[in-house]
């Protein structure tokens, strides 16, 4: 699948979020025109959560032509299938099997941690969740 003629952002989410979410990025009549706040045409892949995803998807996803890559999950300790989020995470920073190969490392994918009814906001976020567990989480 190639989308070489216009700049694609595929977005990875589970069930959860595309059930609550991101409706308006599956539905047949808007599924060729949804777009983020820059422009980017988006396309929503769902799956049953973010944490069965090999990060090699991610990867064949830029190889295909998408300009960015992100991956919606749920919240830190909220997980619905019970640390998807964490193992994913985990699996982009390398420290988890199997790991984001390093030829993407400073690719354009990216994560966000959210609840399901806050999709939207974050398919154009100023800021970001970026952290799948709340065992990760600075407060200053």
């Amino acid at each position: 699948m190639q989308w070489a003629e216009k700049p694609v952002k595929i977005i990875f989410t589970c069930e959860r979020h595309a059930f609550q979410g991101a409706r308006r990025y599956l539905s047949p009549g808007e599924v060729e025109t949804a777009r983020d706040d820059k422009g980017l045409l988006v396309r929503v892949i769902p799956l049953t959560c973010v944490g069965m995803a090999h990060p090699d998807l991610l990867g064949e996803a830029l190889k295909a032509g998408a300009s960015q890559v992100q991956i919606f999950g749920c919240p830190p300790e909220d997980c619905a299938n019970r640390e998807g989020n964490t193992w994913m995470q985990q699996r982009l920073e390398r420290q988890r099997l199997p790991r984001l190969r390093r030829e993407f490392e400073a690719a354009a994918i990216s994560s966000d941690w959210v609840a399901p009814n806050r999709f939207l906001s974050a398919v154009s976020p100023d800021r970001r969740q970026s952290v799948a567990s709340a065992d990760s989480l600075a407060f200053s």
